[in-house]
């Protein structure tokens, strides 16, 4: 057994321990792990301020543009990396664990799924990152958030070990503090949006709505959208069924 498995699971008793103590508070955690409002509406809410903040607008905008780019690549690299790299069962799933699964948390939840790393880190850690950026004040309170909602919480639930949100969270980290001093194909993305808000407002807002959105819901029902219109597709082209 390697040093980081052995700390992961020795991190993952100490939570394991609280686990059926408490109704209340198990469901509590259920709610976190599960609640797209709990999870992420807080942090969308966020750039949606920052956007509209009249304070140093022209210094922001350009930022929450950055963010909500950095934000679509961190989701697709966080699933990239669950889906190529060797597979880990999740502590919930695993039966040598021997762990304890709270109150209220689906024990078949997220099946199939390989724990390493965190998309969930990915993506929020990025975009807390992306409030540092603009704010050190909100970056703090944002990271706190993540750390509590995602990471805590879906070690508590069993969803992860620690290891998996740690690594999440420096794969995050990475991919938005590039994305925000990358200096050759951003700023050209940037402007194009920003121009596109100043000369069709109507289309910017109603497609800026959708887009927060679904990295709200990790673009769960666009990746859902796509692969049965992928598996249709495979149906009628090659007799595939699914």
């Amino acid at each position: 057994m390697g040093f980081i498995h052995q700390v992961d699971l020795s991190i993952l008793e100490a939570f394991n321990t609280l686990a059926r103590r408490s109704f209340a508070f198990d469901q509590f955690v259920a709610i976190v792990v599960e609640n797209t409002l709990v999870k992420s509406g807080v942090l969308i809410g966020l750039l949606w301020y920052f956007w509209f903040s009249s304070a140093r607008r022209d210094e922001n905008r350009p930022r929450v543009v950055r963010i909500i780019l950095g934000a679509c690549i961190a989701i697709i690299v966080g699933r990239a990396s669950q889906t190529l790299l060797p597979g880990q069962l999740r502590p919930l799933h695993d039966p040598a664990v021997h762990f304890r699964v709270p109150y209220g948390v689906d024990a078949d939840a997220l099946t199939g799924w390989s724990s390493f790393p965190s998309d969930h880190a990915v993506l929020f850690f990025a975009v807390a990152t992306g409030v540092w950026a603009i704010s050190q004040r909100f970056g703090i309170l944002a990271f706190m958030w993540v750390s509590a909602v995602i990471g805590a919480a879906r070690v508590y639930a069993g969803f992860h070990y620690p290891f998996d949100i740690l690594g999440g969270a420096v794969l995050g980290f990475g991919i938005m503090s590039v994305v925000l001093r990358e200096s050759t194909i951003t700023p050209r993305i940037v402007d194009r949006v920003l121009a596109m808000e100043s000369r069709r407002p109507a289309l910017f807002y109603s497609a800026a709505f959708v887009l927060s959105w679904q990295a709200a819901q990790l673009f769960e029902e666009s990746r859902h959208l796509v692969m049965t219109l992928w598996r249709i597709a495979r149906y009628i082209m090659f007799g595939i069924r699914f």
